[in-house]
């Protein structure tokens, strides 16, 4: 008994690379989404800008995310982690540069394009697969999830501060900076050994295919993600022109909005600490997506509306991001544990291309939307992902139960 519970805790060389994984996200993750509540209102601002171009500045780089996480995933698999990491930093990096020094919209989009084309997420999360024994990997992945849904709220708070001193431009060189000191973690800390494999690619690809539950949970991701896209299309033009919130001033609405859902995002992981049972998780997770689902159904019947006040945004926006925090943190956990270890970086990178590639859909969409129907167009996506998620994981919990 005693020395299984000194099994549960990591050792010193686990903690060290779960601590340089973690620093890796935490760098990429503020290099990118730091521009999501700045990024809509720049590039609307720039020549050629539409509304369609406005979205793709804010969700294009999901594209080559999604065509290149399983690539990435399946070349570290076979050509070791640390190397796929570097290549896919130093692109991220060049893209951040190119965007910075871009006087166009098409040139921001193109820069966002090749940001995403460093996609190095499901790289970096076999390395907690490779690096970390089973019994002490769900741990290990729970602070992962902790650490991104973290980085993440972080970077909503610090990109409008930051660019109200540097502007957005300065924010994609301090993008390429970040992609910089990432670099140095992997060099540092990350093993450079090429994974054993004990199947072959092509069957390990097979059998992640034909997974329902891993498809259960790229759907779930891809709409998490569309919504968080389209969302972010059309707040800051919901802020500036229906509340008067210049861009140098939207932080404060932000940061509210993030600190408000954190006390719900705190209760909603320990209470799941008791679904660790596959069938009992996706239970769960459903009243989590109708939460989702209620707050931008409320969002896209109310912008607009004469009664529709700012606290109430806030308020309604806190909801999504108290359930989009808990479903960020738990899916990728999720995926990690219903596959072999051979598995593990197709897996991931296929789950990792779903979320990116509901990014690039959630922003091009709202894009469109608002061309035709204005914010309360963007917010209709968001509502009908949200509902569509619902009705999905509805119809699927019959089948997760039974087995």
């Amino acid at each position: 008994m005693g020395s299984k519970a000194v099994q549960t805790n990591l050792s010193p060389d686990e903690k060290g690379t779960l601590v340089a994984v973690l620093g890796v996200f935490g760098m990429r993750m503020l290099g990118l989404f730091m521009l999501l509540p700045v990024l809509a209102l720049y590039a609307a601002s720039l020549p050629g800008a539409t509304p369609l171009l406005v979205g793709l500045a804010v969700g294009g780089y999901g594209i080559s995310q999604a065509l290149l996480q399983i690539p990435f995933g399946w070349a570290s698999d076979r050509y070791g982690r640390r190397r796929m990491l570097v290549i896919g930093l130093l692109i991220f990096g060049a893209g951040a540069c190119v965007a910075a020094v871009s006087t166009s919209v098409t040139g921001v989009v193109v820069g966002r394009i090749i940001q995403g084309a460093g996609a190095i997420s499901a790289v970096l999360t076999a390395v907690i697969g490779d690096t970390i024994a089973e019994q002490r990997r769900t741990r290990a992945m729970a602070f992962v999830g902790i650490g991104i849904g973290m980085s993440f709220l972080v970077s909503l708070l610090l990109g409008p501060v930051i660019s109200s001193w540097v502007g957005v431009k300065g924010l994609f060189i301090v993008a390429a900076g970040l992609a910089a000191i990432a670099l140095l973690i992997t060099a540092w800390r990350i093993p450079g050994d090429i994974p054993k494999r004990s199947t072959s690619s092509r069957l390990a690809f097979s059998t992640v295919l034909g997974s329902r539950v891993l498809w259960n949970l790229n759907l779930s991701i891809f709409l998490l993600h569309l919504i968080l896209a389209a969302l972010f299309v059309a707040l800051p033009f919901v802020l500036r022109d229906q509340f008067a919130l210049v861009e140098g001033s939207q932080w404060k609405a932000l940061g509210l909005i993030i600190l408000l859902s954190i006390p719900g995002t705190v209760l909603l992981v320990m209470r799941s600490e008791r679904s660790a049972v596959e069938a009992q998780a996706a239970r769960f997770a459903v009243p989590v997506i109708a939460f989702v689902a209620a707050s931008t159904v409320a969002l896209a019947i109310g912008i607009g509306h004469p009664m529709i006040t700012l606290p109430v945004v806030v308020l309604l926006c806190a909801a999504f991001f108290t359930g989009f925090n808990f479903m960020e943190a738990g899916l990728p956990a999720r995926v990690s544990v219903v596959v072999t270890e051979e598995q593990r970086g197709t897996a991931l990178g296929l789950f990792a291309s779903c979320q990116f590639l509901g990014v690039f859909a959630g922003g091009a969409l709202a894009g469109v939307a608002m061309g035709f129907g204005g914010s309360r167009g963007a917010f209709l996506i968001c509502a009908v992902a949200a509902v569509l998620w619902l009705v999905t994981q509805l119809a699927a919990l019959p089948d997760k139960a039974s087995k």
